[in-house]
């Protein structure tokens, strides 16, 4: 059973892991030669943190009028990489919503 202690932490973690791989995708990209030939960012998403639950991942530029949602991330989630502009980008993390409950309808019963 999770203490509300711990959720918390195991959230900042997955945070902390998102926001890492983040960064070194953002360092791995090579500099080009001119100062404004950087048109093109990367970031990539990985959820590395075994004890956090799956995560909806939200990410959003301060222009933009939605932000870009990754929902259910869980564990083990690694994305391909998505090409923004350079720029600042807020960063969220909630815990996962549950599924919609599936209706199941049986035939009526005629008597």
């Amino acid at each position: 059973m999770h203490t509300l202690r711990t959720v918390p932490r195991r959230l900042l973690a997955g945070a902390g892991a998102l926001l890492l791989g983040t960064a070194l995708a953002a360092t791995g990209t090579p500099a080009s030669a001119g100062a404004g030939a950087d048109t093109v960012g990367y970031v990539r998403l990985a959820h590395l943190s075994p004890d956090t639950p799956a995560v909806d991942v939200y990410l959003a530029a301060p222009d933009a009028s939605k932000p870009q949602v990754f929902p259910g991330v869980g564990y083990g989630v690694v994305s391909d990489y998505l090409s923004l502009p350079p720029g600042r980008y807020a960063v969220a993390m909630r815990e996962a919503a549950p599924p919609p409950p599936t209706l199941r309808c049986s035939p009526p019963r005629w008597p």
